[in-house]
């Protein structure tokens, strides 16, 4: 990176050099042209200053002869540049008035008969969708939704609705019935964001198992078939998807029976599961194994981003979160990016970095850092008498 931005720098220095350079010889040739032959060059403009009035002049024409052989009768020999410059201006000054006029009057035909807005068509974001689904088919799930921007529905947000602030997590699991925050509540919820204790490919829940397929199938440097995967589960989702309206569905999806034999028929094949068992046998909980699988997969095999699986959303909003997360800090901040890597995700993320840093399943939560940042924030805001349901 810093050798592009090296690269980068030596370009534009080298433009500027040149533009320099170009500038300064100019300036010479013509300052020297203008001390060898400032008569025959003042002659020149004067001529084509006469001949200009005599030909397009708005004035009588008696007006303009005796105009013209005036100027004609300058003494070029003696003429600096600054009197041929105030020459010029006056000339032009005669035509100021009659093109004004013109310009205005061609810029009223223009508006009136030949807007622009004849070339103008409707950006149709939806054509542009549809013409983009055949080849990337992870996002047909949302092909025949129309959402549209909500406020999420609290006490338990949709599938689709947006990513939940501070304020808007605490109100759904820590505020009391009178709004003051209940840490024991608080702790419970980002305990859940972990899922299930992991104990095994076989009974983990379905949308873990798709993931699993998908990223084993991307350990394995088998991306095409993973992408493939991934549409076939995204088109799979789309079917009464025109029905829901425009805030999604009100509940997560389900995988169909299809997709999840699909899916087991993958994690049944020896080279996959050899892939990933070792993998999540280091983490103790369903959703930071797929988080870790993930991270692994990219590792081995390069690019999967969430965008490529982001109709996990409508299946499993807590386990799309956390993966999500991953390319994220985990600062919970005021001025931070946005919301969506931050408190929904908190909890999975600490933990997950916790079995990081130990290099080992931990099959109780450790939520340590989630439940400071949490209480950081709700001691600051009640040091400033902020409302917590206003927490950003």
């Amino acid at each position: 990176m810093s050798g592009n931005v090296r690269q980068q720098q030596a370009a534009v220095e080298s433009v500027v050099l040149s533009l320099a350079f170009i500038l300064v010889a100019l300036v010479f040739v013509l300052g020297f042209a203008w001390l060898k032959a400032h008569t025959a060059i003042s002659r020149a403009v004067l001529e084509f200053m006469a001949f200009q009035i005599l030909h397009f002049d708005w004035t009588p024409a008696t007006h303009a002869h005796a105009l013209a052989d005036e100027i004609r009768t300058i003494p070029a020999s003696s003429l600096s540049i600054v009197g041929l410059f105030r020459v010029v201006g006056a000339v032009s000054a005669l035509f100021a008035v009659p093109l004004s006029i013109f310009v205005t009057v061609l810029g009223i035909i223009l508006v009136i008969f030949a807007p622009a807005s004849r070339y103008a068509t409707p950006l149709d974001l939806d054509g542009l969708i549809k013409a983009q689904a055949p080849v990337f088919r992870s996002i047909a799930a949302y092909l025949p939704r129309r959402l549209v921007p909500v406020a999420p529905n609290l006490p338990a947000p949709r599938p689709a609705d947006p990513a939940l602030h501070l304020g808007e997590w605490l109100a759904c699991h820590a505020l009391g019935e009178t709004g003051v925050f209940q840490q024991d509540q608080a702790v419970a919820a980002l305990e859940a964001q972990l899922g299930d204790s992991w104990s095994g490919i076989d009974r983990a829940p379905a949308s873990a198992r798709m993931m699993i397929a998908v990223c084993g199938l991307h350990a394995c440097r088998r991306r095409k078939e993973a992408t493939a995967l991934l549409g076939l589960v995204s088109e799979s989702l789309a079917v009464n998807a025109a029905q829901e309206g425009g805030t999604g569905p009100e509940h997560p999806l389900v995988l169909s029976s299809t997709i999840m034999q699909a899916v087991d028929r993958i994690l049944s094949e020896t080279p996959v599961r050899s892939e990933v068992e070792p993998v999540l046998r280091q983490h103790g909980f369903v959703t930071t194994a797929v988080m870790g699988l993930l991270n692994f997969a990219r590792a081995r095999a390069g690019l999967l981003p969430p965008a490529q699986f982001n109709f996990l959303k409508l299946i499993d909003r807590n386990l799309w979160y956390a993966l999500q997360s991953l390319g994220f800090p985990v600062s919970e901040t005021e001025d931070g990016p946005f919301p969506n890597p931050k408190i929904e995700a908190l909890g999975a993320r600490a933990h997950w970095q916790t079995e990081r840093a130990e290099r080992v399943a931990l099959v109780l939560p450790h939520i340590e850092m989630a439940i400071d940042l949490v209480v950081g924030r709700v001691d600051a805001a009640s040091t400033r008498q902020q409302p917590l349901k206003d927490l950003r």
